[in-house]
């Protein structure tokens, strides 16, 4: 799975095994080996490519289908936002184009609603 969708990045960006690699610092034959699953990145490896690529190492595994998840610390979400429904809504919040720092703020401003 990991060398299916290393190699679905690479093309999408239209990038060559020879650029990919030279981005990680890697040969291209070993991007070869990824695409082919005869060989898996180091962990490291993987997380510079999901942190360059803006995808999660989650999805680089084949463990869900979701690329890309929007993620705010967790001592911002209220409890009853955890889990799915939590993860719908920062994908509606970032599928909007919601600045991070205006959603802390607004983050913000529920939780003093509560305190009070």
């Amino acid at each position: 799975m990991v060398g299916r969708r290393i190699k679905e990045l690479r093309k999408e960006r239209n990038l060559t095994q020879q650029q990919f690699a030279a981005l990680f610092n890697l040969n291209d034959s070993t991007i070869s080996l990824y695409e082919n699953e005869k060989r898996e990145p180091e962990f490291h490896t993987l997380l510079k490519i999901a942190d360059s690529f803006n995808v999660t190492v989650d999805w680089l595994l084949g463990r869900t289908d979701n690329k890309n998840i929007a993620i705010v610390e967790n001592e911002y979400i209220p409890k009853d936002l955890l889990g799915v429904e939590y993860l719908k809504l920062a994908k509606e919040m970032h599928d909007t184009n919601i600045p991070p720092e205006d959603i802390r703020k607004i983050i913000a401003a529920i939780k003093a609603l509560e305190d009070k």
